[in-house]
């Protein structure tokens, strides 16, 4: 039960997806329903989920920003957002091997890229970025 309310929540809120194109937006979605099942098998309680998944949402709403924006984002801005994305993801998962990635060594090998990179790709790339070894 709590699961469908969560899914639903995630399909009625507009802003986490409306920059997208209809395949990126159903690519986020579909990434975001597994990362509920995970958070859920992950937490005891239900006021932790939601907190969780609250953060869930925060880190759609940055991709979807990222993904659309991504042809005029600089490479110092690249960095600031991909530093921001991983606090975000660090809400998301408390599992004591959760790890971020270290926004700079990615940035260096990366920041020639990401500008050039389609939307798909690059949406592949943000969900695959934090390394947190979680379904995909």
């Amino acid at each position: 039960m709590l699961k469908e309310q969560l899914v639903e929540r995630l399909l009625e809120t507009e802003n986490l997806t409306d920059e997208l194109e209809d395949s990126e937006a159903n690519l986020l979605i579909g990434w975001a329903i597994k990362q509920i099942d995970f958070i859920l098998a992950e937490s005891g309680n239900e006021n932790e989920i939601r907190s969780r998944v609250n953060n869930l949402t925060d880190v759609m709403r940055k991709i979807n920003r990222l993904v659309s924006q991504r042809s005029h984002i600089s490479n110092l801005d690249w960095k600031n957002n991909l530093a921001e994305l991983n606090s975000l993801f660090t809400g998301m998962y408390v599992r004591a091997d959760a790890r971020g990635h270290q926004p700079d060594a990615d940035f260096n090998k990366s920041r020639e890229i990401l500008p050039s990179l389609t939307a798909n790709e690059l949406l592949s790339f943000l969900l695959k970025w934090p390394d947190w070894s979680t379904p995909s």
